[in-house]
C-alpha cells in the first residue's frame, strides 16, 4: 500500500499529476500533487487549468496549496479567483487567498492579510 505522498511523488507526466488534482478521493494526495503540478509544469496550459480549477477545491488544505500555485506562476484569471476566495469560510483559505492578491499586487489585496483572515467578520468593500 503506498503512502499518500509516494503516490503524488510516482506521477511523472502533466496528465497523470493533473488527474490526480482533480480526481483522486484522498485530499492529501490531491494536495501533495498541486506543488509537482506547479513546479515540474509550470508553462503547460493543461496543468495550469488544473492548479486554477483547484482553487476551488471542496478541501480547504488543496485550495490553500492551490491559491499559493496560481499565485506564484501569477497565472492570468488567478485573481478573480483570488478575490472569490476572500469570503472563503475557511480562515487558512482566506488567509492564503489575501497573501496571493498582495504578491500578485492587486489592489483588492487586503493591508493587513492575518487580521483580515484570522480576526473576526470580514466586510468586503
Amino acid at each position: 500500500n503506498l503512502s499518500r505522498a509516494r503516490i503524488a511523488q510516482m506521477a511523472t507526466t502533466c496528465d497523470e499529476l493533473a488527474a490526480l488534482v482533480l480526481q483522486h478521493p484522498d485530499a492529501i494526495v490531491r494536495m501533495e500533487a498541486v506543488p509537482r503540478l506547479k513546479a515540474r509544469f509550470p508553462n503547460d496550459p493543461i496543468a495550469r487549468d488544473v492548479l486554477l480549477g483547484a482553487v476551488s477545491d471542496p478541501d480547504d488544505a488543496v485550495r490553500c496549496a492551490a491559491i499559493g500555485a496560481v499565485a506564484e506562476l501569477a497565472i492570468p484569471g488567478a485573481n478573480e479567483l483570488l478575490v472569490a476566495r476572500l469570503v472563503d469560510p475557511q480562515a487558512d483559505v482566506r488567509y492564503f487567498a489575501a497573501i496571493g492578491l498582495q504578491d500578485l499586487g492587486d489592489p483588492r489585496a487586503p493591508d493587513d492579510p492575518e487580521a483580515f483572515a484570522y480576526d473576526g467578520p470580514q466586510i468586503l468593500h
